[in-house]
């Protein structure tokens, strides 16, 4: 009950039980409604289904149910939607309903985390501005791999202000523990989090030598938690886990801080086979630039607020009082808006975190520039973000223009709020009319993302924000579809994708008819190839290449044993594009997801080639009317 009372009065706050109440009505609405009904990505559906049937799939990230490969990435954002599936069953919901909980959660932890930077006020604003964050709530309507790196930064932000308020040493370690959480999620990027973390325990009012020792110990203490699962990776046997997708050589580190660290910037990736630096750049958000966050792609998902949160920088440190929590929350924006910035490519959703800083950043000004009696600081951040919202409503005439005017409006009243000036009593109408002032678009944007949604990239507002796939065409219950796939279309089965799952069925029926007793039902070429048939059967399929198909697992010669044994029987090898399964290299290759993304060659690219000519010289078409399906028997393996 103390976490709803007035900090300095002790009286209940009512103002803060109606903030809470509205932001996890509005969060809970706009994340969870019509979800079961929404779409999934089946790469990242198989991994929740394939991690939920052992233990060991579970702490491994096992990308297929045999546990032959993990997914490219720590397995930290998919160990609750494995836990779902295992209660639940395998569904849309079950592997989407963990995202949105946990967006709701971040949001509230968020609200908090402004609350003690100034009261009650700034925490409806902040918690506003992060919950109709449109890409925020995009992607909190997938199973994408965010919304739990979202929380455990939310609650980096909530431990670190108070670390740094109290001077706490035992909240530093705590900030420094949900660090190494967000490490487990999405790897490199948690770590940004500890420059403006440190930067700003400097600032705080102990001895230079005890903060040193203290932010040493923590910094050490969250890097050794961070280190959990790649060192348990390394001290295992590589023949009693799976392999570890997106690296060359079998190894967590090459992949989180190869594949997934120096891979990601341009220039720093090899372009040979024999590169020992992998990577993959989605092309969704334009290209490098120091107005990225605001260019065409990125704009409307996360830019609404960005030109206010730069003034608002300066607002703070006009003040002439910077305190530790405010160096932190304007480094906390800054540092990821930098990384953002220059990484190569991305994905428009890996910005959500940005909602985050934007809402502390804000609401921190709000609070310095009242207890300043400053007018003028809060009067330019509203008419900034007035004229930023207008410029977007410009470029996305048509689509809810009813709500640019409606905030247009209410900017006017919150500068003649601030300007005039209110009554103590009355004093809750501006934090009210002020968050309004700052989110109502957005928040128009946010609602309305479970009309577009998308399994591969999830965006808010109308279809022509999604950027380009290579292509065009319409998704599950009429949001956009995934288009050219380096235009060789969708491998036979894959179309459940789309909403439809007959080659899918017809395939796996035939496989189970013929299966002879084999451990695994069939080889495929890259996981996204393989998804949509283990999500719907659940059986040993074995994704060949992983995640673009350029891993170097199973080898030729693993697989030929496979064959020997009789533990496989069948190879699949599409005779069109699609998700990683025609020509070898995968996504990126001529038979891959070429309009997503850039993936580097690598050893894999050889290995694939290998199975492939392999596979076609000692193995025979099988009868299966959808072609492609190659039967090998034991004694071929002996070839």
């Amino acid at each position: 009950m103390k976490y709803l009372k007035h900090p300095d009065s002790g009286r209940f706050d009512w103002f803060w039980v109606f903030s809470l109440l509205s932001l996890t009505l509005y969060s809970g609405l706009a994340y969870l409604f019509d979800l079961a009904n929404g779409q999934r990505s089946e790469f990242y559906g198989a991994i929740a289904k394939s991690m939920s049937l052992s233990l060991g799939n579970w702490w491994w990230g096992a990308a297929d149910p045999a546990g032959t490969i993990t997914l490219d990435k720590i397995p930290g954002s998919y160990w609750v939607p494995a836990i779902f599936v295992k209660l639940f069953g395998f569904s849309t919901w079950s592997v989407n309903v963990p995202n949105a909980l946990a967006s709701i959660a971040a949001v509230l932890v968020i609200a908090f985390t402004a609350r003690r930077l100034g009261g009650s006020h700034a925490g409806l604003i902040a918690g506003a501005i992060a919950a109709t964050t449109p890409i925020l709530a995009a992607v909190a309507r997938s199973n994408q791999p965010e919304s739990f790196f979202l929380l455990s930064l939310a609650l980096v932000a909530y431990f670190g202000v108070r670390a740094l308020r109290e001077a706490s040493f035992k909240h530093l370690m705590l900030a420094g523990a949900f660090i190494a959480l967000a490490f487990h999620s999405y790897m490199l990027v948690a770590w940004a989090a500890w420059p403006a973390l440190g930067l700003a325990w400097l600032t705080v009012k102990k001895g230079w030598g005890v903060k040193i020792w203290q932010l040493l110990v923590a910094g050490f203490t969250s890097l050794l938690l961070s280190l959990i699962w790649i060192i348990s990776v390394s001290l295992t046997p590589a023949s009693v886990r799976p392999y570890i997708g997106g690296s060359n050589g079998n190894s967590a580190w090459e992949m989180v801080f190869g594949y997934n660290g120096l891979g990601r910037f341009s220039g720093l990736t090899g372009t040979t086979a024999s590169s020992t630096v992998r990577g993959f750049t989605p092309p969704f958000s334009g290209s490098p630039s120091v107005f990225r966050l605001v260019n065409s792609q990125l704009l409307p998902q996360i830019g609404w607020l960005v030109p206010a949160a730069l003034v608002a920088i300066a607002v703070i440190i006009i003040s002439r009082r910077v305190k530790p929590e405010s160096w932190f929350v304007i480094s906390f924006f800054a540092i990821y808006a930098v990384l953002f910035s220059v990484v190569a490519g991305m994905h428009q959703f890996y910005t959500a975190e940005l909602g985050l800083g934007l809402a502390l950043l804000l609401a921190q000004a709000y609070s310095v520039t009242r207890d300043r009696g400053d007018r003028i600081g809060p009067v330019v951040i509203v008419v900034v973000s007035a004229i930023t919202t207008m410029f977007i409503a410009i470029q996305y005439a048509g689509y809810q223009s009813w709500a640019p005017i409606v905030q247009l409006a209410l900017a006017v009243a919150a500068v003649v709020l601030i300007l005039v000036g209110l009554p103590t009593k009355a004093g809750w109408i501006l934090p009210v009319v002020l968050a309004g002032s700052l989110t109502l678009s957005p928040a128009v944007w946010a609602a309305d993302v479970y009309k577009y949604p998308s399994s591969i990239n999830p965006v808010a507002g109308p279809s022509n924000v999604m950027g380009t796939f290579g292509g065009s065409g319409m998704g599950a219950n009429g949001g956009p579809g995934m288009g050219g796939f380096g235009g060789g279309g969708v491998t036979p089965g894959a179309a459940n994708v789309f909403g439809s799952n007959t080659g899918t069925d017809a395939l796996l029926n035939y496989l189970k008819a013929n299966r002879h007793g084999a451990k695994y039902l069939v080889a495929m070429f890259g996981t996204m190839t393989a998804a949509p048939y283990i999500t719907a059967s659940g059986e040993n399929i074995v994704p060949i290449g992983g995640f673009d198909g350029a891993d170097p697992s199973p080898t030729l010669s693993q697989l030929k044993s496979w064959i020997r044994a009789g533990d496989l029987r069948y190879v699949l090898i599409s005779s069109g594009g699609g998700f990683g399964g025609g020509a070898p290299g995968g996504m990126g290759g001529t038979g891959g997801m070429g309009g997503s993304g850039s993936s580097t060659a690598s050893v894999g690219s050889a290995n694939t080639t290998a199975i492939q000519t392999w596979v076609k010289a000692n193995c025979s078409l099988s009868d299966y009317s959808g072609g492609g399906l190659y039967e090998c028997a034991p004694d071929s393996a002996n070839k």
